[in-house]
């Protein structure tokens, strides 16, 4: 019997349409070809894909990708995360490197924002 609020599968299975709906959702019309042909160091270009978001995460959130694969195969829209330190990404966001190369952000904390 799960004793607190939040916890055991019934939880998790209601955070997945939740996840999926809050970044895929309004995001998944979001892709130009600014950016193009960047190297993500993920083995690709970083090019806009039709049914692929991009987002810069933070690193601190990657235990979240088996959740992201779920919302994949639920959905058939790809998260294409990537990793990056909250402080490391806000840096590349004010910087206007981010500019063109994400649909999306996804950081752990808005502290330094």
């Amino acid at each position: 019997m799960n004793s607190g609020p939040g916890k055991g599968p019934l939880a998790r299975r209601a955070l997945l349409p939740l996840l999926a709906a809050a970044l895929l959702v309004p995001l998944a019309a979001c892709t130009t070809d600014r950016g193009a042909g960047r190297d993500t160091g993920r083995g690709d270009d970083g090019r806009p894909r039709t049914g692929t978001v991009r987002v810069l995460a933070s690193s601190e959130l990657s235990d979240m990708e088996t959740l992201l694969e779920k919302a994949r195969e639920a959905t058939g829209i790809t998260v294409r995360p990537t990793w990056a330190g909250t402080l490391d990404a806000v840096e590349r966001l004010a910087s206007g490197k981010a500019d063109g190369a994400f649909d999306a952000v996804w950081l752990s904390s808005n502290d330094y924002l």
